[in-house]
């Protein structure tokens, strides 16, 4: 009876997993919405753009997966920004003109979030602005040539905070009808629109997975890295993850994203020689807890048949993965073989990248730069200094664009462990 019951839990498990992804991938993709060669990609909104520059996870997904295009990225978000009120230090350059500067060809309108705080009384007008900007920005040719390209993206949905000052409830029945709003105004204007506040909510109510953000609304590490995931997924189709299925008494069974070259069989272990197409996952924050509607987007590796007790997987960066024989046959996330460590050294590039970018943008002394103390003599040779921050973050994005993809030759192998049992 226990056995049964078992099996029934398991089996209502699965099918609540099924649903729930579909509620977080269901909503209309994007991916009529190429990404052509060397385009130059701009995000603009609120915090929740602003704060996509000190983690990379949205540019680096973004730009592995799309490797072969040569994209540029440039982040002028800024908290508090909304679609109307963009504070700005005097003389401070407008966005157009940032815009223009940058040549740029797509933007990313990231709004929402701000503007739900005035709820009802406010919907009418920010869709208004909303299509204001859109036709703004529709009549401008930034990269000289054609109008830019556009992609609306919804804000998040609000996690459960203790805090007496905040009714959750109230506030996602607000983000939703705004997301709702932003959804019509962009089928109206026949532009590209992604709905994240349906996948955040969703992982938010699933549970069994590091918190998302910090104070509720705005992202932490993980919570960049999830919802990363999913909008580069809306954004963009193939190179799916590696994900291999073995069986330790017979032949491979299943491998997508890669090839299996050779498979060597003794009493005590077994090796593959593996070739995966295309750049791995990006590995989640270190000590994240992943939820599991996410592990689509890992590599993971599957190995049935195995004999009772815990097997060690090795790679030859010398870093390895221990599991039992029934987490093999579930599967296993794969996220620290050489190819996984040469991505997180590409992320560290494109928060560098960024940084020195941000540097120059948005120097702290604006006053000294476009202010009263302009004439100064500091004030004259800062200008000099910023020219700086942005050669460097164009050579920089210069060895993004070249950095050699990951090695495709890796040797996995699996070996018993004797005296563990997970």
């Amino acid at each position: 009876m226990r056995q049964t019951n078992y099996q029934y839990c398991s089996y209502i498990r699965s099918v609540f997993l099924c649903l729930l992804a579909i509620v977080l991938f269901s909503s209309t993709a994007v991916h009529g919405q190429r990404f052509q060669q060397q385009d130059r990609v701009a995000i603009v909104g609120g915090a929740f753009a602003d704060l996509m520059h000190l983690h990379g996870y949205f540019e680096t997904t973004l730009r592995h997966r799309c490797f072969d295009k040569r994209i540029l990225v440039r982040n002028f978000g800024w908290a508090g920004d909304t679609l109307t009120d963009r504070a700005r230090p005097d003389n401070f350059a407008s966005e157009d003109q940032w815009l223009s500067d940058y040549k740029t060809d797509v933007i990313l309108i990231c709004f929402g979030m701000g503007e739900s705080f005035l709820g009802d009384s406010g919907l009418e007008g920010f869709v208004n602005e909303l299509r204001s900007l859109v036709q703004h920005y529709r009549n401008q040719k930034y990269n000289d040539v054609s109008a830019p390209r556009l992609i609306v993206v919804s804000p998040i949905a609000h996690e459960s905070i203790e805090s007496p000052m905040v009714d959750v409830r109230q506030r996602n029945h607000d983000l939703k009808n705004y997301t709702a709003a932003m959804k019509r105004v962009s089928k109206e204007l026949e532009i590209p629109f992604v709905d994240l506040f349906s996948p955040s909510k969703a992982l938010m109510d699933e549970g069994g997975g590091s918190r998302l953000t910090n104070n509720g609304i705005q992202l932490n590490a993980y919570g960049y890295w999830a919802i990363s995931q999913i909008l580069v997924d809306k954004l963009l189709t193939a190179n799916r993850p590696l994900q291999l299925v073995a069986d330790a008494n017979g032949p491979l069974q299943q491998v997508k994203g890669g090839i299996v070259k050779q498979i060597n069989k003794t009493d005590n272990e077994l090796t593959w020689n593996i070739e995966p197409k295309g750049w791995p996952s990006v590995s989640p924050p270190e000590g994240s807890t992943v939820h599991s509607s996410l592990q689509r987007f890992q590599d993971q590796v599957v190995i049935n048949s195995l004999p009772p007790g815990s097997h060690r997987l090795s790679f030859t960066n010398g870093k390895s993965i221990t599991a039992s024989a029934q987490q093999w046959s579930n599967g296993v996330v794969i996220d620290s073989t050489p190819r996984h460590q040469q991505m997180e050294i590409y992320r560290q590039y494109v928060n560098e990248k960024n940084l020195k970018y941000f540097h120059g943008w948005r120097a702290l002394n604006q006053v000294h730069i476009v202010g009263e103390r302009k004439k100064s003599p500091s004030g004259r040779a800062l200008p000099a200094e910023l020219d700086e921050w942005f050669r460097m973050a164009a050579e920089q994005d210069k060895a993004l664009s070249v950095i050699a993809a990951p090695s495709r030759n890796e040797l996995w192998t699996l070996q018993a462990v004797e005296g563990v049992d997970k």
